[in-house]
C-alpha cells in the first residue's frame, strides 16, 4: 500500500500535480506568510507611531502597503480553504489594504494620532478573522498573552490594599492567568523563534517576573509589585513588537 501511494505521489509530482489536501496546506502556508511578513512592518509602524517618529512609521507603512498589496490581496480571488467559506474574507483584507493606505498619506504627513487610529483595528481585525475560521498562528498565542497582561496591567494604577481579600485574590488570580499564557507561548514558539536569544531575554524574563509576584503579594510590598508591573509591561510590549 506504501509503495503505492509512494508511486502516485511520484506520478504528480513529475505531471506537475498535487493532491488536494497538499495544495490547501500549501495555500494556507503562503498566505499566512504573505500576512506575517505585512504585519511585521505593521507592528513596527505602530510601535513608531507610539514613540512620536511618524518619519520612520511612514517607511514602515509604505513595506507594509506594499507587502500587502503582492502578498496578501492575490488571495481576494483564490482564499485557502480554510477561508473559503468566510463571507468577509474579501471585506478584511481589503479594509487593512485601506487601513494601511490611509494611516500611510496620514504619518506622512506628521498626522500621528490619526494614523494610529486607522491602525489600531487591524490586529483584532485579523485576530477575529482566523478565530471565527479555527485557525491559529503564533501571533493568536501572543495576543492572549497581550490581553491578560492588560489586565493586570489594570492593577498597576489601583490602590492596592492588601488587607482586602477580594482584590488580593484577583490579582493573584490575574497573575495566574498571565503566567500560564506566556508560559504556553513558550512552548508553542516555532522552534527558530524560541532558540532565539531576544525571545528567551524577553519571554523568559516576563515568565521570571510573574513567577516572582505572589512572593511580593504574599510579603504586601507595594513598592515590588509596582516595579514588578512596570517590568512586565516592558516585556509585554517588546514581545508584541517583535513576535506579534
Amino acid at each position: 500500500m506504501r509503495s503505492r501511494l509512494l508511486a502516485l505521489l511520484i506520478c504528480l509530482a513529475l505531471a506537475g500535480l498535487t493532491l488536494p489536501g497538499v495544495a490547501a496546506a500549501s495555500d494556507l502556508s503562503r498566505y499566512n506568510a504573505a500576512v506575517e511578513a505585512a504585519y511585521g512592518h505593521y507592528r513596527s509602524a505602530v510601535f513608531y507611531l507610539h514613540n512620536g517618529n511618524p518619519a520612520v512609521a511612514d517607511l514602515e507603512l509604505q513595506d507594509a502597503v506594499d507587502a500587502w498589496r503582492s502578498g496578501v490581496l492575490p488571495f481576494l480571488t483564490s482564499p485557502p480553504d480554510a477561508y473559503a467559506d468566510d463571507g468577509e474574507f474579501d471585506d478584511a483584507l481589503q479594509e487593512v489594504a485601506v487601513r494601511l493606505q490611509k494611516a500611510e498619506a496620514l504619518a506622512a504627513n506628521a498626522e500621528i494620532e490619526p494614523a494610529a487610529e486607522q491602525l489600531q483595528p487591524i490586529r483584532p481585525r485579523l485576530a477575529a478573522l482566523r478565530k471565527r475560521n479555527g485557525q491559529r498562528v503564533f501571533a493568536d498565542c501572543v495576543e492572549d498573552a497581550n490581553a491578560a497582561m492588560d489586565r493586570l496591567w489594570e492593577f498597576r494604577d489601583a490602590r492596592l490594599d492588601f488587607g482586602d481579600r477580594d482584590q488580593m485574590n484577583a490579582l493573584r488570580y490575574a497573575v495566574s492567568v498571565t503566567h500560564f499564557l506566556y508560559k504556553r507561548c513558550q512552548d508553542e514558539a516555532p522552534a527558530e523563534t524560541a532558540k532565539a536569544p531576544e525571545f528567551q531575554r524577553i519571554v523568559g524574563g516576563a515568565v521570571a517576573s510573574l513567577a516572582t509576584l505572589p512572593e511580593a503579594i504574599d510579603q504586601a510590598d507595594a513598592q515590588r509589585v509596582v516595579n514588578l508591573l512596570r517590568e512586565l509591561r516592558s516585556y509585554d510590549r517588546l514581545f508584541w513588537l517583535t513576535f506579534g
